[in-house]
């Protein structure tokens, strides 16, 4: 019998080999069949991890880019105790001019520099034809003057237009100029280029 038993281990050891079986615990050679049931469990296993690794990271990015959405959402919102609230950048000098000017009437024409303001109609008198006064100011000066140019309108159309240069302006002075209409053709003006003759 123990001839018949090793023999039998032998054919069956053959068969294992051919079949790409391997050996398990204590020399025991599995089946083929037991192997691959063993590699499709390990698969599984990675499958499931793999699978759940995917999860995470998709739960941990939608997370991510919530986060970064919250500012921009929390900011129409009103600030609270725990909030800390961002000084606004400070004005330069040219902004700090803007503000006071437009505060007092004036179009800023170049930020800093130069500004421009229709006088009020019961300010001035024309002469023969209609006209509008405007006054022009210039912080650093602008010793050949500053073209003013307007649109004369009708009905909400340019039909024509004006211009003059007005005298010498030094800086931080205002000066005034006169736009006609000697055509006699619209009912308003309205500026469309403003510029210093220095540059």
């Amino acid at each position: 019998m123990l001839a018949d038993e090793s023999l039998a281990k032998a054919y069956y050891a053959n068969w294992v080999r051919s079949q790409g079986g391997d050996l398990l615990d204590g020399g025991v050679h599995a089946p083929p069949a037991a192997y691959s049931k063993r590699r499709r469990a390990l698969a599984w296993c990675f499958l499931v991890l793999a699978i759940g690794a995917i999860a995470v990271a998709v739960v941990l990015g939608s997370q991510t880019r919530d986060d970064e959405a919250a500012p921009r959402d929390r900011a129409s919102e009103p600030a609270t105790q725990n909030d800390v609230v961002a000084d606004p950048p400070p004005k330069t000098p040219a902004q700090r001019l803007d503000e006071a000017a437009a505060a007092e009437g004036w179009q800023v024409v170049e930020s800093g520099e130069l500004y421009i303001k229709a006088a009020e109609p019961d300010t001035f008198t024309c002469g023969s034809y209609p006209c509008l006064w405007y006054t022009v100011q210039s912080t650093s000066g602008c010793e050949s003057g500053v073209y003013v140019k307007a649109d004369i309108m009708h009905d909400g159309h340019a039909v024509a237009w004006t211009n003059a240069i007005t005298p010498s302006i030094s800086g931080g002075e205002a000066v005034s100029v006169m736009l006609e209409d000697v055509q006699g053709v619209g009912s308003q003006f309205r500026l469309s280029e403003v510029s210093c003759m220095d540059f």
